[in-house]
């Protein structure tokens, strides 16, 4: 089957796509379009995979129009004979507009949009018109056939890295990759090493209170990793000298700076549907090397952490809670270590992908 992958964006901003296409690419003959797509996303695809990007208008009234004549005119140049499409994002099924319903294809959508009202009205038809629709994460999957009557659950395929480590070594030799990568060696050869990677947002993530934690307990110290867009590191950094920010690293080189890691740290807000299910890419980034976890009390992470023993949920309003949960997690450090291996051991990508490209071809 030739597949094609269409994608607005930046490829390696959703780190799960990257996966996705390797996955799919050692069935299946395919081909990505996308308006972007970074040196490091791009070293880390498979090379049987035929990467083509496009430029689209830097005004913003115009981005989308740009991109959904630029995609269309793309795809009919290439003259790559596709028996499906597979769009990556619901911005990228709007950005590409009705001309879409009358093609075959699946769609993968990373989140739930249900603070965003005309964003969820418009990507509705996109939804419904789909072969198969795939999202990372159970609840989200009975949320979305609940909002739309869809026929049967949409497929589950967890945002779990499925990437090989030498393509990840790689990197070590890129010179921002490396200054990272030293950084966090020389924090972790003085003390024990608590990451918080993604989003710094303190509307999103409230970490005044970790850092507090982590500040009181001798030898441990608090790595933020990311886009510091809002200042909020600034503000972290006042609270305590063991704050050290990291930039952002593109996907997936940044997994070089995380596996440095002796905890991870997931924090979500109560605002929405899609911050209390969330889909973590960084719960499986750390589960991939054995690093224990601590997150917040909501449903998206306490199952998981509680089902699997890969962590310790703590109490968000609670100093106490969260020191005497990282505390428990260094002072039985190999065991959760060994479960955090075997939680993310078990996710099985490619036999998902794979059984729904079958169904759909039979």
């Amino acid at each position: 089957m030739n597949i094609l992958f269409l994608l607005r964006g930046e490829v390696s901003d959703l780190p799960p796509v990257i996966s996705l296409i390797n996955t799919v690419a050692k069935h299946h003959c395919t081909m990505m379009l996308c308006n972007s797509c970074s040196k490091y996303a791009a070293e880390s695809l498979d090379p049987s995979v035929r990467v083509k990007t496009f430029s689209i208008s830097n005004l913003k009234f115009l981005r989308t129009i740009s991109f959904r004549t630029s995609a269309w005119r793309r795809v009919e140049e290439s003259g790559f004979k596709y028996d499906l499409i597979w769009v990556l994002s619901a911005e990228t099924a709007i950005a590409l507009g009705r001309k879409l319903l009358k093609k075959k294809y699946f769609i993968s959508s990373y989140e739930l949009y249900d603070k965003l009202p005309f964003t969820k009205f418009r990507l509705k038809k996109y939804v419904i018109g789909a072969e198969k629709v795939f999202v990372p994460e159970f609840n989200r999957a009975s949320i979305i056939r609940s909002w739309w009557a869809l026929k049967e659950l949409p497929v589950i395929v967890p945002n779990s890295p499925n990437i090989a480590i030498d393509k990840i070594l790689a990197y070590e030799s890129d010179k921002e990759v490396r200054s990272a990568v030293e950084k966090i060696c020389s924090i972790k050869n003085v003390g024990n090493v608590v990451l918080y990677q993604g989003v710094i947002d303190e509307t999103r993530r409230n970490l005044d209170l970790i850092v507090k934690a982590i500040d009181e307990i001798n030898g441990c110290y608090f790595v933020i990793m990311g886009r510091d867009s809002y200042g909020y590191v600034k503000k972290l950094k006042l609270i305590s000298e063991k704050v050290v920010h990291i930039d952002h690293i593109p996907a997936p080189a940044h997994l070089l700076v995380t596996r440095c890691a002796d905890i991870g740290i997931l924090s979500y807000t109560f605002g929405s549907l899609n911050s209390l299910y969330c889909a973590p890419n960084k719960l499986y980034e750390y589960a991939s090397f054995g690093i224990p976890m601590i997150g917040n009390n909501i449903p998206g992470l306490r199952y998981e952490f509680l089902l699997n023993g890969i962590g310790e949920i703590y109490d968000e309003d609670s100093l106490e809670s969260i020191k005497v949960s990282i505390l428990k997690l260094l002072r039985d450090f190999e065991n959760y270590r060994a479960r955090s291996f075997q939680f993310y051991e078990k996710i099985d990508i490619e036999a998902v992908v794979v059984s729904a490209l079958n169904e759909d071809h039979v």
